[in-house]
């Protein structure tokens, strides 16, 4: 078997990228965005990556689920989660790479939480109308050179299409209603745990860099996504075991030690509660 002890790439948007947005339709994505920043082999980004499909076929897999869609759809890859493409047939598709800090503090708890448990969604005919006609109009408008307001018309017109696709989530229609503090602590707590899940591992750690106690983080936390915050910490310190274990040659031990776990049969017994499964076991059942 192939050596897997070097890490994940991690990808960031690229230096030449302005206004934290860069727009690719899926012929440029390949030959362009290939050269530097490998699609066909698992790899993970710092930023949101939005596909939008209008026909074809894509192939690829997001943190060890198999994805395969076909003709109109949408999906949105997360920060951090580990993902491959691995065919694409006749695809007329637009992708759109964008910095963390451009997606709206009122829709990212709705967002990340549905695309997180979600692979994507066919959207209806209206919906897909208006997305080509915002993204015809970022695609002309990166392009323009003397512009000096084509950063604020950029994240304008992000914002209005990630409105217009939180909207359409849920038939049911999704409670949008949280009051905007709540979205708020959701969010910086969301943040905070994508940069110290490996060291911080009691929910007093994320409520006391909020200044706030831990019982109202926690309230407010599974209020908006129906976990706790202990819930949300052990899922992801799990996850990226399981990206490790996959894609890495690292030992169960260097692992434990990586996420922050000085007691190895403490996280064995962990990996064990949230999975069913060893550590090694899911290593073994997964690369077979």
């Amino acid at each position: 078997m192939k050596s897997r002890k070097a890490p994940i790439p991690h990808y960031r948007l690229p230096d030449y990228v302005k206004a934290g947005i860069e727009i690719h339709t899926h012929a440029d994505m390949v030959t362009e965005v290939s050269e530097n920043h490998d699609l066909f082999a698992p790899h993970r980004d710092d930023h949101y990556l939005l596909a939008i499909s209008f026909d074809g076929r894509f192939h690829g897999t997001i943190d060890f689920r198999s994805v395969e869609m076909s003709g109109a759809f949408i999906l949105m890859i997360l920060p951090g989660q580990v993902h491959q493409l691995k065919e694409v047939t006749n695809a007329r598709a637009y992708t759109v790479s964008f910095d963390t800090s451009l997606m709206p503090a009122a829709l990212n708890p709705y967002i990340d939480q549905w695309f997180a448990t979600n692979t994507g969604f066919r959207p209806a005919e209206d919906l897909l109308e208006q997305l080509d006609e915002i993204l015809e109009i970022m695609t002309r408008l990166k392009d323009e050179q003397h512009n000096g307001f084509k950063a604020l018309s950029l994240h304008g017109l992000l914002q209005a299409m990630l409105a217009l696709i939180a909207e359409n989530l849920d038939d049911s229609g999704a409670d949008f209603q949280h009051t905007t503090r709540a979205a708020i602590i959701n969010r910086e707590f969301q943040q905070l745990l994508q940069n110290h899940f490996k060291e911080w591992k009691s929910p007093a750690d994320y409520a006391g860099a909020l200044h706030i106690t831990a019982t109202h983080l926690n309230d407010t936390i599974k209020d908006i996504t129906g976990l706790p915050v202990s819930q949300h910490i052990q899922q992801l310190v799990i996850l990226e075991a399981k990206r490790m274990l996959y894609h890495t040659g690292m030992t169960v031990t260097e692992i434990a030690y990586d996420l922050g776990y000085e007691d190895v049969g403490y996280f064995t017994r962990l990996f064990k509660k949230v999975t069913g499964s060893t550590a090694l076991m899911f290593r073994k059942q997964f690369r077979e």
